[in-house]
């Protein structure tokens, strides 16, 4: 099996369960977006503790791979429940088949031989690109899925710098998979900013269901008032 197929499919199987984790949790309407939040962060400082300890033992490898993904789906569940949002299972795959196709875009222009010859260059830009992409479509829809696909992308460009990195034995390259799933640390701490900003502004605003001339106090009230179900 290639790299970027163990890869590709290792990648796939993380947003996948993360996905599921949320979908089996959208019942969960915690009293604050903070409580699966901080469950999130809490079972992804206990992975970390086992993943230090873990040398090349591959099934601890595993489950840090398991259980970071569940956190990720927690803290994805943490933003659902601070925005009101709400996907489904279909919804959540498709997105995760997306994620999983920008990956093999990447690796597909690495067949380019100047883009093969300054990959590093060629790295930056992609994700760079990938970035001003996902803003553009932020700013243009209004979809609910559009700042789950942002959060998904920080998690993709984790794996393409495993995919550069230069190893080629799974079990070496497993343990870097391993490692590349604390990349959720960033979204945990990109979501606790919006959160503690208290307002309807940030990078994912595009994601709401709904625009109104209401001032983001006026619209805190009004959820406060009126509770979605």
């Amino acid at each position: 099996m290639k790299k970027i197929t163990f890869i590709s499919i290792l990648l796939f199987v993380f947003l996948a369960l993360s996905g599921t984790c949320t979908w089996l949790l959208s019942s969960y309407h915690p009293s604050t977006p903070w409580i699966p939040l901080v469950i999130g962060l809490s079972v992804m400082c206990c992975t970390a503790i086992v993943y230090s300890f873990s040398g090349s033992f591959t099934i601890l490898h595993c489950l840090v791979f398991i259980f970071n993904s569940l956190a990720f789906g927690l803290c994805i569940r943490a933003w659902y429940a601070y925005r009101g949002f709400q996907n489904s299972l279909y919804i959540l795959l498709i997105i995760a088949l997306l994620a999983t196709a920008v990956l093999w875009i990447y690796y597909l222009l690495l067949f380019v031989p100047f883009i093969e010859k300054h990959f590093k260059t060629y790295t930056g830009i992609f994700v760079l690109s990938v970035a001003a992409i996902y803003l553009l479509v932020m700013i243009f829809t209004k979809t609910q899925f559009v700042s789950t696909v942002g959060y998904y992308m920080i998690i993709v460009v984790a794996f393409i710098f495993t995919l550069c990195k230069d190893t080629t034995h799974f079990r070496t390259v497993f343990k870097e998979i391993a490692f590349a799933t604390f990349s959720i640390l960033v979204v945990v701490l990109l979501i606790a900013i919006l959160m503690m900003e208290g307002d309807d502004i940030g990078i994912a605003e595009a994601g709401s269901s709904a625009v109104t001339s209401d001032s983001p106090k006026d619209r805190k009230m009004s959820r406060r008032k009126n509770p979605r179900p």
